[in-house]
């Protein structure tokens, strides 16, 4: 869903900053993504950012509740990045 949308990491601390790109085809989950960072925290889904500044934790809270109609424009308002249509299956 998140094909193709650049993120960033960043420490609690500030200390360390990761910049991303989510592939489908790479299973690295946030965990794996902080570690990479050469960091750790309880909820790493809260450090990882979307370029507007949104976390991935906010956006899927975000989108929990979104009509299935709505899904295709609702996560470009999340990530603040244009969703590669080919990707996006429904």
């Amino acid at each position: 869903m998140f094909d193709s949308i650049p993120v960033k990491y960043s420490s609690w601390s500030r200390e360390k900053n990761l910049d991303g790109i989510v592939k489908g085809s790479c299973r690295l989950n946030a965990y794996e993504f902080e570690r990479h960072a050469c960091a750790k925290t309880k909820h790493p889904n809260n450090r990882i950012y979307f370029e507007n500044g949104k976390t991935i934790h906010a956006g899927v809270e975000e989108l929990k509740n979104t009509p299935q109609d709505m899904l295709f424009d609702a996560i470009q308002n999340v990530t603040g990045s244009q969703v590669n249509k080919k990707n996006f299956r429904v």
